[in-house]
């Protein structure tokens, strides 16, 4: 459903864009119920979608200069605003989520994970360079983060470049930017690490640094050669066994 209207004084022009997911039900009517098809904005709807553009108060503008857009999108949380339909608010409506400190954080986060894990790099660097990850953004008092500090002080020299382009494709910005990790303090809670048949091992960060080892080692051989097989030493006894 489109609406335009008029909200505030002086008046300010808004235009309106819902999407939600259409349901059944009766009303009743003088001699018995009548059945409605199309009911949307129910009390039962969970699926729905808002888009509303507010103009700025000047009666020339054109979108998107000098007017304000705000998204609704049920599945979207301030904790996880990446559960919006981008199809929604990015190709049908042309917005964008706004770079803030927290969303910049975030993207900071999760881009050096993923480039880490597809790093060609053993699994003993890997387990460190996710312990310096940590490190870097739940630890460090620094009150920004910068792409190059973080390659120049914990990564080899040989992936630096890599990395510092795959920060650019991801969006990051070449300069520092201020440290918000309110969005993915979630994340920093635990260190995981997934094997092969559902094998997972969680722990704290502090405690995986302090506590665990991982290491390659040779295994069993496969048509003459030896695969890789991880070694993992926890410092300290099996408390409990499920």
């Amino acid at each position: 459903m489109v609406f335009r209207g008029s909200v505030g004084v002086p008046s300010r022009k808004v235009v309106g864009i819902i999407k939600a997911e259409t349901d059944g039900g009766f009303q009743p009517v003088e001699i018995g119920l009548e059945y409605l098809k199309n009911l949307f904005m129910t009390r039962e709807s969970k699926l729905y979608k808002i888009g509303f553009f507010l103009n700025g108060g000047g009666d020339d503008d054109a979108l998107p200069g000098g007017w304000v857009s705000h998204v609704y999108d049920s599945h979207m949380t301030m904790a996880n605003r990446d559960a919006a339909a981008h199809y929604f608010y990015g190709r049908f409506l042309g917005c964008s989520l706004p770079l803030n400190a927290a969303r910049l954080t975030k993207t900071f986060y999760h881009a050096a994970r993923k480039f880490i894990n597809e790093a060609d790099l053993s699994d003993e660097d890997k387990s460190d360079l996710f312990t310096s990850l940590y490190t870097y953004m739940k630890v460090d008092n620094t009150p920004t983060i910068h792409a190059a500090t973080f390659a120049s002080h914990y990564l080899p020299e040989d992936v630096r470049d890599a990395f510092s382009n795959y920060m650019k494709e991801n969006d990051f910005p070449e300069n520092a930017v201020p440290k918000d990790t309110s969005e993915i303090q979630g994340a920093l809670k635990k260190r995981k690490v997934k094997f092969p048949g559902d094998i997972l091992l969680t722990a704290p960060p502090d405690v995986y640094q302090r506590m665990v080892e991982v290491s390659t080692i040779d295994g069993d051989e496969n048509d003459g050669q030896p695969q890789a097989w991880t070694k993992i030493v926890i410092k300290d006894r099996v408390r409990e066994i499920e």
